[in-house]
């Protein structure tokens, strides 16, 4: 068994717990202002731009057919920004708000485990990268 299927298994076999049931409406009405985040930002020949503040939820960790991890931050443009979360400590497998700062493209990535999540060895892109973080209240 490969790290990327023990990744894909652990994600799969988790037992998501809804953001809502963490404290109610408050935690509702907080997470509704956040617009879900997309499985992915690839950004080719533009500055890197804003940063963005979205939801992560257990289904975006697989969708649009990208369950990969390139680099430990920035990650690769192809990296899921939810299993980026994930990997950096700014969200469990249950999800949450995320900040995704974008960066210029970098010439290598470095893979590492942490938070339970494998991310891969990757060469050099020419799209935008990212870093995520927490969003600060």
């Amino acid at each position: 068994m490969n790290r990327f299927t023990v990744l894909y298994a652990a994600m799969i076999f988790a037992s998501p717990v809804s953001a809502s049931a963490q404290s109610g409406s408050e935690s509702s009405e907080l997470l509704a202002e956040f617009p879900d985040c997309p499985a992915r930002i690839r950004v080719l020949g533009e500055p890197p731009g804003d940063p963005i503040e979205c939801l992560c939820t257990p289904e975006i960790r697989t969708t649009e057919g990208t369950v990969k991890l390139y680099g430990s931050g920035p990650y690769d443009s192809v990296s899921n920004i939810c299993i980026a979360a994930v990997h950096a400590g700014v969200t469990t497998l249950e999800g949450g708000p995320v900040r995704v700062i974008p960066r210029p493209p970098q010439s290598s990535f470095k893979g590492t485990l942490a938070n339970g999540v494998y991310s891969e060895d990757w060469g050099s892109s020419k799209f935008n990268t990212f870093d995520v973080e927490p969003v600060k209240n």
